[in-house]
């Protein structure tokens, strides 16, 4: 399918203008500020937007340099590279997820080139300047900054670093801090994005592409993608993330608004400009009076070398991902919880949040735990380096237990806790006992000097947490009006969009109410109502009539049985697929494997796109599975039963027996790993001395 004209359409005069212009525009990296007397302290890397090139984006309105450089890093002995890519390109390929790529892997590789010790004549670099001859350093601390879509080139480049860690990792271990200039690094629906996409390019005068409406459509599914696989990434635990976004009045000129353009992350800084989105990086004078806190901010980080970060690069391959906070009911949804949260706490106060999930070995032991806390609290904590005398004592041992990890949290400075409030959601669900660490926060809380607060929700350890000085989060919950329905207000609007979108069910309202009031778990009932919107249309009303008829009674294992009951013969084998290996959580990019023929050329497995492997979970399952943070996830836990230990045994979709499932799984990863590209890519890995036995670290220790 040949790609479609992104390219712009006006008169002749203003195509050969642009033609001109083209040829005289350099693209790649360049060097544009730089000491050639002492090396600098930071390399700063900017990537503009579709608002224009850098010299519009990052230069002065008069003279030479970068107006950041003085906002930003005032007397700081910086060196300030720009990334330039074409806009204007046919057929426009920067608005794809093809366009996108390659921008990010040239990106990274002119980077790499220009950080090396000897300079590379492949890299572009300004004539007018004679600063490529500095001494390189592959080491040197990394800043990034970027601006709508340039930021997001920039994940995906580091993304790509931390896929080869024989060449790339260096930048990926360097990058200390990132600067975003109303960048959408997150959604409330898919529609959103797709809508400020379009307001994006109308903006910044990409109305007129050819193909506008086919720009939006591959443009927003890979923003989605490129945010989700940065969340997973793990870079988050450990980068200074500062998020810069519009507060302008005129939300058509606002584009993207805070909460699009923030993460809710721990350690966030978030800052505020009254300008649009075009015009966001641009202004000096709007940034003169944050340049303190800014430098201040990102002007920690831990030496490379010192047993800290090389402790730090065990705790990220341990750690969980971090995902933006999500307001969950119960948990610092009233203005009780958030005033105890908030009381006694000083200014720069974040909170660190953890949640146990069954059944996923990243989220289902204490270890998981401490090891995401750990990393963050080393990466972002000033005063962290008087912990190197504790590590050191640690990171000769390749064996580590929760309680080791545990204390070494515990000897962490009273400047460093008194500024993390913590969250752990979830406890009952650990799958190892929690007894001890609770009994030792107990102890904590009644002898700590300094406010130590931590949230812990929980129905099976009451009788430990009763111990500590508690408030009960349920007795603040502010929806305490009884239901006169047994589904809420958004099973009934889900209803509406159903009717709105498939008018053939108009005249069945009345029992589709009735079979969602059957149920009293609004999980079933979405279950019911996304199922319907995905199912082939059906053409009769007798069709519909025994559609309906077979999700009654509206239980789990019934609703589930009638959906699988509807899918093709031929599509069971991939379905079985599906269920085994969603039983154990993973990414959508590692579910594309299911549906992967492993025995054909490494291009054509490319070839298939996360958005057409959801489209087909869609178009098989309804909503049983669902992605989120670009994971492939039941929609609720209760349905894992339903496929592991209610459905019948002889049924074709029961995945009850762990053995196969285990087995088929196994068999899969053997051939891909027996792959030769696969062998290469696992060449580069780490190698680990497995000659020598772990020592065993004792648990008591003087801090």
């Amino acid at each position: 399918m040949p790609e479609p004209d992104f390219s712009v359409h006006g008169s002749g005069e203003n195509e050969a203008e642009k033609g001109v212009a083209a040829l005289q525009k350099k693209f790649g990296l360049m060097v544009n500020e730089a000491s050639s007397s002492t090396p600098a302290e930071y390399d700063i890397v900017a990537v503009h937007g579709l608002g224009g090139d850098s010299k519009h984006t990052w230069g002065k309105p008069l003279g030479d340099g970068t107006w950041f450089k003085e906002a930003l890093f005032p007397n700081t002995n910086v060196r300030i590279m720009t990334y330039n890519y074409d806009l204007e390109a046919t057929p426009g390929t920067i608005y794809t997820r093809k366009g996108i790529l390659d921008e990010a892997s040239k990106l990274l590789k002119n980077l790499l080139n220009l950080r090396e010790p000897v300079a590379s004549e492949n890299v572009v670099i300004d004539a007018e300047s004679d600063n490529g001859l500095e001494s390189r350093d592959k080491r040197r601390p990394l800043i990034f900054l970027g601006h709508d879509l340039g930021f997001i080139i920039i994940k995906q480049a580091l993304l790509l670093a931390g896929c080869d860690l024989s060449n790339d990792e260096s930048i990926r271990t360097s990058t200390v801090a990132m600067v975003s200039f109303g960048t959408p690094h997150r959604h409330r629906t898919f529609e959103d994005m797709e809508k400020s996409v379009a307001n994006l390019l109308f903006t910044n005068g990409r109305s007129d592409l050819q193909n506008f409406m086919t720009a939006v459509n591959r443009l927003s599914p890979t923003i989605v993608d490129i945010n989700s696989l940065f969340i997973y990434s793990k870079i988050l635990v450990q980068v200074r993330m500062i998020n810069i976004f519009p507060t302008w009045e005129d939300h058509v000129l606002q584009v993207f608004d805070e909460f699009m353009s923030t993460m809710n992350v721990p350690f966030e800084k978030r800052i505020g400009i009254n300008r649009p989105q075009k015009e966001l990086p641009c202004s000096l004078e709007d940034y003169n009076s944050i340049s303190g806190s800014v430098l201040d901010f990102i002007s920690y980080s831990s030496d490379i070398t010192s047993p800290l970060s090389r402790y730090l690069k065990i705790m990220l391959s341990q750690a969980s991902p971090i995902y933006p906070l999500e307001v969950t009911d119960g948990i610092l949804s009233s203005e009780a919880d958030l005033a105890w949260i908030g009381e006694d706490a000083p200014t720069e106060t974040s909170v660190l949040y953890f949640e146990f999930k069954k059944h996923d070995s990243r989220f289902n032991n204490l270890k998981s735990m401490f090891y995401t806390f750990l990393a963050q609290m080393i990466s972002h904590c000033r005063g962290i380096y008087f912990f190197n005398a504790s590590v050191e004592k640690f990171i000769e041992y390749q064996s580590w237990t929760s309680q080791h990890l545990h204390k070494l949290i515990a000897s962490l400075p009273p400047s460093i806790i008194k500024n993390i409030r913590f969250v752990i959601n979830g406890i009952d669900l650990c799958e190892e006992d929690c007894e001890w660490f609770l009994a030792d926060l107990a102890f904590i809380s009644k002898n700590s000097e300094f406010p130590f607060k931590v949230i812990v929700p929980s129905t099976g350890y009451q009788q430990i947490l009763s111990e500590c000085l508690t408030i009960d989060l349920y007795q603040h919950q502010s929806d305490t009006v009884p239901r006169l329905k047994s589904s809420s207000a958004t099973v009934w609007y889900a209803l509406a969009q159903l009717l709105q979108e498939r008018p053939q069910y108009c005249n069945f309202e009345a029992p589709l109410r009735e079979i969602l009031n059957q149920s009293n778990k609004d999980y079933v009932c979405h279950l019911i109502l996304k199922w319907l919107k995905f199912k082939p249309h059906p053409t009769t009303k007798l069709s519909i009539k025994g559609i309906l008829q077979s999700l009654s009674p509206a239980t789990a294992e019934h609703v589930v049985t009638a959906i699988m009951a509807s899918i093709p013969t031929g599509r069971h084998p991939w379905a079985q697929w599906v269920i085994e290996w969603v039983a154990y959580p993973l990414t959508i990019w590692e579910l594309r494997g299911v549906d992967i023929d492993i025995n054909v050329e490494i291009s054509d497995r490319e070839e298939f796109t996360t958005q057409e492997l959801m489209e087909k979970l869609y178009e098989t399952f309804g909503g049983i599975f669902v992605v989120k943070n670009n994971e492939v996830s039941f929609c609720h836990l209760s349905l894992r039963d339903v496929f592991t230990t209610l459905a019948p045994s002889n049924s074709w979709f029961y995945s009850g027996n762990r053995r196969n499932s285990h087995k088929n799984i196994a068999v899969f990863c053997l051939k891909y790993f027996s792959l030769t590209e696969i062998q290469e890519q696992a060449a580069t890995f780490y190698l680990v001395g497995l000659e020598q036995d772990p020592q065993i670290c004792p648990v008591q220790f003087e801090a």
